[in-house]
């Protein structure tokens, strides 16, 4: 008689100390905006992910907090993770609370109708916000909002990003469309 690797309740102890990991790894990478006097003149910027799952992660958005964090002294980030099985209305709530200036979202096959819902009525609820969607279903969404002008579309990798990207998001003016590729960036080959 065989005994069962894994019993019942074994399992479900081990899901549940899971579970409360992942909501405590939640607090290390989502810092909720603070209201201090001197963060007034800080550029605040929220990046979204809408993962398939709970317990995927977007790895996108951990590069691209570097990569503003880099180039715009004092920028204020946010990450956020997210699932397509969320609630809506809660999540256009969480999404739109702390008054960001800008909303990045990581738009990909999986989550791209989801992303164009939310940039349909984030628009109309948030009149003083930009918004910024990257990830390989970005020129898929940019031809949607083709006229949009608080929306911005960057198609290609962020790590090759122009400079003149980050100086339009800090002076409150980016264009329309910005492209960044490792490719046309003058490097000859790429180093393994």
């Amino acid at each position: 008689r065989s005994r069962p690797l894994i019993d019942a309740g074994t399992c479900s102890a081990c899901f549940s100390s899971r579970l409360f990991a992942l909501k405590q790894s939640h607090a290390f990478y989502a810092r909720p905006f603070t209201k201090m006097k001197e963060d007034e003149n800080r550029v605040k910027i929220k990046l979204i992910a809408i993962n398939a799952r709970y317990t995927h992660s977007c790895l996108a958005l951990f590069y691209l907090r570097q990569q503003l964090e880099t180039h715009i002294d004092g920028v204020q980030v946010e990450l956020c993770h997210y699932t397509i099985n969320d609630p809506y209305y809660t999540l256009i709530q969480r999404i739109d609370q702390g008054n960001p200036d800008y909303v990045f979202f990581s738009a990909l096959i999986w989550n791209s109708i989801m992303v164009e819902r939310l940039l349909e009525d984030l628009t109309v609820m948030n009149k003083s916000c930009r918004y910024v969607v990257g990830g390989p279903q970005a020129p898929v969404l940019e031809k949607r909002f083709s006229g949009s002008e608080r929306m911005t579309f960057f198609c290609g990798d962020i790590e090759a990003a122009e400079p003149g990207f980050f100086r339009d998001l800090v002076q409150g003016n980016p264009r329309f469309m910005y492209t960044g590729s490792f490719l046309k960036a003058g490097i000859d080959r790429l180093s393994y």
